[in-house]
């Protein structure tokens, strides 16, 4: 089994009216601009701000944590972080905003500026975060993914 965090669109669903309502949706790639660190052992884990910035590896989701070899006499089993920096478009202000990651292996947790906004249980299934209220409009935002298999 390979740990996999796997992003292939960033849904924003600009909403007008209710819920109820139809979401449209502004489709678009976000899985450039990502950077990667993996934990050997779940001991060795540390918060992300506390993971020195040369030991994060550019990526492209989706990606693998780990590529086992044909063989696997001692699979990896460990905890992995994504995390990525982007600006919330202004025009998304008063929107409801939403990020749709098609699957992450075995319980993922996302955080926006610091603070967890889901916990999703269930590896390889698709999952919808939303972003609304936690986006900040005077900066750069942090996010930062943390990803687990278990």
């Amino acid at each position: 089994m390979r740990l996999q965090l796997s992003l292939t669109t960033v849904v924003l669903a600009l909403i007008a009216c209710s819920v109820q309502a139809g979401l449209p949706e502004i489709p678009g790639n976000f899985n450039e601009g990502w950077q990667f660190h993996r934990f050997e052992r779940e001991t060795d884990e540390v918060a992300a701000e506390k993971v020195p910035a040369a030991q994060w590896e550019a990526v492209t989701l989706p990606h693998t944590a780990r590529i086992e070899p044909r063989i696997v006499n001692d699979q990896w089993q460990g905890i992995a972080l994504y995390r990525k920096q982007f600006n919330a478009d202004p025009t998304w202000r008063g929107k409801r905003v939403w990020l749709r990651f098609d699957g992450a292996m075995n319980i993922a947790r996302v955080s926006v500026n610091g603070k967890e906004v889901l916990t999703h249980l269930g590896g390889y299934l698709p999952f919808v975060v939303e972003l609304s209220e936690r986006l900040r409009f005077d900066g750069a935002e942090r996010r930062d993914c943390l990803a687990r298999q278990s």
